[in-house]
């Protein structure tokens, strides 16, 4: 069992932020080497979901309070999550059915503010289930969504008359596919098996955010750019007429050419693999990305061309620079899965270490 440290510097005020490992005494002695990670990436791409993972893999479970304000949490993404996205859906031309429209009148103007230990109220339970299952709803989130409708919803959805339990606690799953918009910088020391202490620093990644970036580049071992795959098809939610991945395209290749970090292993990670698999069955690339030259449905040819395409960025800086490409494919809510994706980082940072630094 390690413990972990955290630093939490411009953090946003409300009682929904996200929350960072449980501040604990430092097992850190002198003779211990920090390795310090960033965790960069856009808004939405899932990066905060690693940091909390990585919480799991080092067997550091929330506490009472953080899983208090995570329930809350859950509550404000299911109803204002519904809201907003159907309110996006209108733009791109679809509506809720007629006979929901007072339904979503009642959602819209229900009580946000749960109180601790307060029930999800009971009243809303059906009206949110009817208003998800409205068929104009799902035909925009499964052609595609578009209009950006929060991927969390479909997991929340699925598990409606267990949040609406009057003893609901959320477990890890639940945890993990909560999500509030991140801003400041987010830093946690955790103890590894080496004599190396793993510092995780995830910064905000809304544009407003990005400037912070450079803050955070000295002594840096490595950068994790994390891009939400599925995001293809869908514009930005700060800026609605720039695609996320033209955007993290674009970003990568500034994160390339930043001489702050010409010294720092770079390593992608293509996250939101399983809702990608999901989405490319009904939303074609060619439609977004007419360069697209694979089989049209096939997750395995949509991962290697998007692959390339960061791939292809940075070859050139690469080449100056004489750094390679590292690239991995990741669900961030599969615990496995990031388990073994963090091995397999530690390899590249540590190459010469025969003893996994990530506690199994």
């Amino acid at each position: 069992m390690g413990a972990c440290t955290s630093k939490i510097t411009g953090r946003p005020a409300g009682k929904y932020n996200e929350m960072p490992a449980q501040s604990e005494k430092s097992t850190k002695s002198t003779d211990r080497l920090p390795v310090k990670i960033l965790l960069l990436g856009a808004s939405g791409s899932g990066k905060t979901t690693i940091f909390k993972q990585m919480r799991l893999v080092h067997h550091m479970p929330f506490s009472r309070q953080e899983i208090e304000s995570y329930r809350q949490l859950i509550y404000l993404n299911v109803t204002d999550g519904l809201q907003s996205g159907i309110s996006r859906m209108n733009t791109t031309g679809f509506f809720v059915s007629e006979e929901n429209r007072e339904l979503l009148r009642v959602v819209e103007n229900c009580d946000r503010d749960l109180k601790d230990d307060q029930p999800f109220p009971s009243e809303y339970h059906h009206f949110i289930e009817w208003l998800w299952r409205d068929p104009n709803v799902q035909a925009v989130y499964r052609n595609g969504n578009e209009a950006g409708i929060p991927e969390n919803l479909s997991y929340y959805s699925q598990n409606l008359d267990r949040l609406f339990d009057p003893h609901f606690q959320p477990n890890n799953q639940d945890i993990l596919h909560a999500h509030v918009l991140s801003t400041g910088i987010t830093e946690t020391t955790f103890p590894l098996q080496t004599r190396h202490d793993l510092v995780l620093v995830d910064v905000g990644g809304s544009k407003s955010e990005r400037r912070k970036w450079r803050y955070c580049a000295e002594g840096a071992s490595a950068v994790l750019f994390v891009v939400n795959l599925a995001g293809y098809n869908q514009f930005m939610r700060e800026d609605e007429d720039t695609n996320q991945m033209e955007d993290a395209l674009a970003l990568w290749e500034k994160t390339c050419r930043d001489p702050s970090l010409a010294n720092t292993v770079l390593i992608l990670l293509l996250n939101k693999c399983d809702l990608f698999e999901e989405k490319i069955a009904y939303a074609d690339i060619k439609n977004f990305f007419p360069d697209y030259k694979g089989p049209s449905g096939d997750p395995e040819a949509g991962r290697k061309y998007f692959r390339n395409k960061f791939r292809d960025i940075s070859r050139e800086i690469f080449a100056a620079q004489k750094r390679n490409f590292h690239c991995h494919y990741t669900t961030a809510t599969n615990t496995m899965n990031i388990r073994l994706v963090m091995a397999s980082v530690q390899g590249t940072i540590f190459p010469s270490t025969t003893v996994t630094c990530f506690r199994s």
